[in-house]
């Protein structure tokens, strides 16, 4: 299997990430660039971290697209909050707003809660609260904690 010599690495707030070898990512890239979206979205995420390869936020951007064309949620997710903040890529709220949605409706609850918060906020959109509950109430029956504490506050 492609990725069974990775080496699995936690961080302290319990995500985990992959500590990739070149031959890995050679491999990586051979996958990607025959259009599978795991593969382009794990090479963003490399890229993206600077694990086993320089910080590259160009080519993480680069990968993610092609994955997040394809449907891939993590990759629209990923793109969502590179927009947002600005991460290797001029600040657009509107395209933050487009991928966190396009992640939101395949039912992604990180994407339907950042929704909430910028519908909430009128962060880069028109302020709307309906659409704030809507995509916090999305969210908070996925399990969303902030989401059910907001979904609280709301009614």
């Amino acid at each position: 299997m492609l990725y069974s010599s990775w080496i699995v690495a936690y961080s302290l707030d319990g995500m985990f990430f992959y500590i990739s070898t070149a031959e890995n990512i050679k491999q990586l890239h051979q996958v990607a660039e025959k259009g599978d979206a795991n593969a382009q979205m794990e090479l963003g995420l490399i890229y993206l971290l600077g694990k086993g390869v320089k910080l590259d936020y160009q080519r993480a951007i680069k990968w993610f697209t092609k994955a997040a064309e394809q449907g891939n949620i993590t990759a629209q997710f990923n793109l969502g909050v590179m927009y947002l903040n600005g991460i290797g890529i001029k600040t657009d709220y509107q395209k933050a707003v487009e991928w966190f949605t396009n992640a939101a409706e395949q039912g992604d609850n990180a994407a339907q809660y950042n929704l909430s918060l910028i519908y909430d906020t009128g962060y880069g959109v028109q302020k709307g609260d309906q659409k704030a509950l809507e995509w916090n109430t999305k969210a908070a029956e996925q399990g969303v904690a902030r989401g059910n504490t907001i979904l609280v506050l709301c009614i």
